[in-house]
């Protein structure tokens, strides 16, 4: 997508985006973090679930180098879905400017009359005029969630369990063959009103100097992974 129309939908979207700060924990640090998100007075809101996402990028992988370039105007096109309900998969378009975010999702009403792979092998032609970009299925990532609420609003999640594939492991029913991540994601999400209590108020006394907010990306992650592995193809 190009520039000038992320930053139409952001100015179209104004007051609806949200800060969100990451920090990669090493396996197993995630108790930990648990424990002291409750210390801080966060609580427990929704059920823990299972997220998978399938991610789209063009033949170059134009969007997760994107990230990794630091470019402030970033695009992230994906299909959304939570335990094994795919049929309630959603189309997101997650667009940022800097490190804050905002999203547009759409329900894929077309998933209750045709199969899942049909719609994602037709997904390109109907992205390219969201997008303006000639996109293909990239990369899936799966992992378990669990969410929490501060009383001033600001809320966090945890990401355990992380997993990749490729989308031709996908296409293939063989999702249970996920690459393992070998890392955990605390993440803080809040509007931006709320960033000077953050930094002072939260993040300091929760965190001291051990940890650093990170530009951490599971996407990103994964697509390094696939290819070292040579699991992703492109030819």
């Amino acid at each position: 997508m190009p520039v000038e129309q992320i930053l139409k939908r952001i100015q179209q979207n104004q007051g609806n985006g949200r800060l969100e700060r990451k920090v990669q924990l090493n396996l197993g640090q995630s108790l930990w973090a648990h424990s002291e998100l409750l210390k801080e007075g966060f609580a427990p809101v929704y059920n823990p679930r299972k997220v998978t996402s399938l991610y789209f990028d063009d033949f170059n992988f134009k969007f997760a180098r994107g990230n990794i370039n630091g470019d402030r105007y970033r695009l992230k096109p994906r299909i959304r879905w939570y335990e094994e309900n795919w049929r309630d998969a959603v189309l997101e378009l997650k667009y940022r400017d800097g490190f804050l975010g905002f999203k547009d999702v759409e329900k894929m009403q077309q998933l209750e009359s045709v199969s899942f792979h049909d719609v994602l092998l037709s997904l390109g032609d109907y992205l390219y005029p969201k997008i303006k970009e000639d996109v293909l299925p990239s990369a899936l990532v799966s992992y378990d969630r669990v969410y929490f609420e501060h009383p001033s609003g600001v809320r966090a999640t945890i990401d355990t369990e992380i997993g990749c594939c490729s989308p031709d492991d996908f296409f293939n029913s063989r999702t249970s063959w996920l690459e393992p991540m070998n890392f955990e994601v605390l993440e803080f999400k809040y509007q931006p009103a709320k960033d000077f209590f953050f930094r002072k108020e939260i993040f300091p006394s929760f965190f001291g100097v051990s940890f650093r907010l990170t530009k951490c990306s599971k996407y990103v992650e994964s697509i390094t992974k696939l290819l070292d592995l040579g699991r992703i193809i492109r030819s």
